[in-house]
């Protein structure tokens, strides 16, 4: 990933999406996350923030302007209006940046592994072909560090996850979600080339990026995007 840095705050951006000027977009390093305003502001956003009460589901909101967090509950947003920037929250969870570059929409989710058994970016990809016409394999997806195969155990998979997880298991109780991620991607539709993984593991990388797991913390990153017009 690109690592980036403002007034000795720093966030990354994803390659895939560097070719999109009008995109704006980062995953903010705990220093920044606390000032995203700053960031915003870097990237010509002065519209406010929209960010949601995260509910681990697949619910996902269309935002047309501002809207107060304590009025959203969804773990998704979406937006076609130009300067109106979505965040989501997240640790070990997996928050991904969902771009139609023909149609010039975005939509911002946050994947930990329940919305994942409810396939949150199967619906994700069908709400934006529903109100934007999005076709899946124009769609450009890039997913944030999150947590790592080694560190995602589930001691009660068979209860707690579909068997289509299955084959993704890497040790007797541990997950590649990455791997998942990727297969529930590409079987709505986004092609192969178009989904980037950051693969940075929040765990083992106590220095950039916060645990649940790990420190049993409720700080979050945020993560952001916006399309700006010229």
């Amino acid at each position: 990933m690109i690592r980036q840095s403002y007034n000795q705050l720093e966030w990354l951006q994803f390659p895939l999406f560097q070719k999109f000027p009008e995109l704006k977009h980062g995953i903010l390093l705990p220093t920044a996350s606390l000032q995203p305003d700053q960031i915003l502001s870097y990237y010509g956003l002065t519209e406010k923030l929209v960010t949601t009460t995260q509910i681990h589901g697949n619910k996902i909101l269309e935002i047309k302007q501002f809207t107060p967090k304590e009025s959203l509950f969804a773990d998704a947003l979406s937006t076609s209006v130009n300067g109106l920037p979505l965040g989501i929250k997240h640790a070990d969870c997996q928050a991904a940046i969902f771009y139609d570059p023909i149609h010039k929409t975005v939509a911002n989710v946050h994947a930990g592994w329940r919305g994942m058994t409810e396939n949150i970016y199967y619906q994700t990809i069908q709400h934006m072909h529903t109100l934007y016409n999005s076709n899946p394999a124009d769609l450009l997806v890039g997913i944030s560090p999150s947590l790592e195969p080694q560190q995602a155990e589930f001691l009660n998979y068979k209860t707690e996850l579909p068997q289509d997880f299955w084959p993704y298991r890497i040790s007797e109780f541990h997950f590649n979600l990455w791997a998942i991620a990727r297969m529930q991607l590409e079987k709505a539709g986004v092609l192969p080339q178009h989904i980037e993984c950051a693969q940075l593991g929040t765990y083992e990388n106590s220095k950039d990026f916060h645990s649940y797991r790990r420190d049993k913390t409720t700080k979050r990153h945020l993560t952001f995007v916006a399309i700006l017009m010229d």
